[in-house]
């Protein structure tokens, strides 16, 4: 596809590709363009569904995700999908999510803490938003539009989020059917989701974590009955927290852990002695 020239050239430019309109399959041109840089992909999506009909042939914007996950050569390790609605999502792509060890979060689950997917989106390095995610209400034009979804201050905030993340290198907003444009009310939320992605950008705090650096703060959690113990590390330049995830093959990759992003909630969890759910996805994809 020329779209995958196109984000596959940008980024070896290390020039940051934001793609605009067209349906959103196309995200599976943005991920191909990644095919060849010798690298772990993280991906996170928000849509209103789960796109993975496989009985499908072609290529559409209800089956690319599952096109995705089957791509050869594949450079994907994580994928997540936020803000989907439950009824608008089969029973099969939650197994297959499951399965794989992805992560998806419901339209209240996100609603109710938004705050909770910074950390997701802070580990993306390809985001893909769907303004079927939107509620109709604040975004009519597109055919899927639903009269719940998320509001237009709320994929705002999501996007900022994404742009914050030193680690995203595309970004893609699909779903703005002029045909269907209410006077120009998408068209609008389009351009306000463009623009905080790039105030995010403009804000990256460059802190990922550096052993012994006076910037970080290093939390250890050591549970009851000694058979874990998990680090944390603080920004004390952004507040941001990261957890260590330990390798079983440490020889071969020449590391001990893997550093993710992850919450303070994931920290007192881990004080309660209690395993976060990321922690747990994050080790089973290592293994």
């Amino acid at each position: 596809m020329a779209m995958s020239k196109v984000v596959n050239e940008l980024l070896h430019l290390k020039v940051l590709p934001i793609i605009i309109g067209g349906s959103h399959d196309l995200t599976f041109a943005q991920y191909t363009g990644y095919q060849d840089q010798q690298r772990n992909i993280n991906l996170s999506i928000v849509d209103s569904m789960i796109d993975f009909h496989d009985e499908q042939e072609e290529l559409n914007d209800e089956n690319f995700l599952g096109r995705i996950f089957v791509a050869e050569p594949t450079c994907l390790f994580d994928a997540n999908v936020i803000a989907h609605q439950t009824h608008l999502t089969t029973s099969q792509a939650l197994d297959v999510m499951e399965k794989l060890h992805f992560e998806s979060f419901r339209l209240g689950k996100v609603r109710s803490d938004i705050h909770e997917m910074e950390p997701v989106l802070r580990a993306a390095n390809l985001c893909s938003f769907d303004l079927s995610a939107v509620r109709f209400a604040d975004s009519p034009a597109n055919y899927t539009a639903s009269p719940n979804g998320l509001f237009g201050e709320e994929i705002c905030q999501l996007a900022r989020y994404a742009g914050q993340s030193e680690s995203c290198d595309s970004f893609g907003l699909y779903g703005c059917n002029l045909a269907y444009d209410n006077r120009d009310q998408s068209t609008k939320l389009a351009a306000q989701i463009i623009w905080y992605f790039l105030d995010g950008v403009c804000n990256r705090q460059k802190d990922f974590p550096q052993e012994h650096h006076e910037n970080y703060l290093k939390y250890t959690v050591q549970f009851k009955d000694n058979k874990y113990e998990m680090n944390f590390w603080k920004s004390m330049k952004s507040d941001r927290w990261w957890m260590e995830v330990p390798m079983t093959n440490s020889k071969r990759n020449r590391k001990k852990f893997h550093m993710i992003p992850c919450s303070y909630n994931d920290y007192q969890l881990a004080c309660s002695e209690e395993v976060p759910e990321r922690w747990m996805k994050a080790q089973a994809k290592l293994a």
